[in-house]
């Protein structure tokens, strides 16, 4: 909901303002977070199955 919220209030500022400039800003952040969350969730999911769903080892 906060990048909704940046993204609306970067619609309403002056055209070339701080503001706008800001609000853009904060609206890349959240969304770099988001997807750092989603990378590392990947990461951790494959890394748990292939640690515990891999075949045993041939004697």
């Amino acid at each position: 909901m906060q990048v909704r919220k940046h993204q609306r209030r970067a619609a309403r500022a002056p055209r070339g303002s701080e503001a706008k400039a800001a609000e853009y800003a904060k609206v890349a952040g959240l969304k770099a977070r988001e997807a750092d969350r989603r990378k590392d969730w990947c990461e951790k999911t494959s890394t748990m199955l292939a640690r515990t769903c891999s075949p045993a080892p041939a004697v």
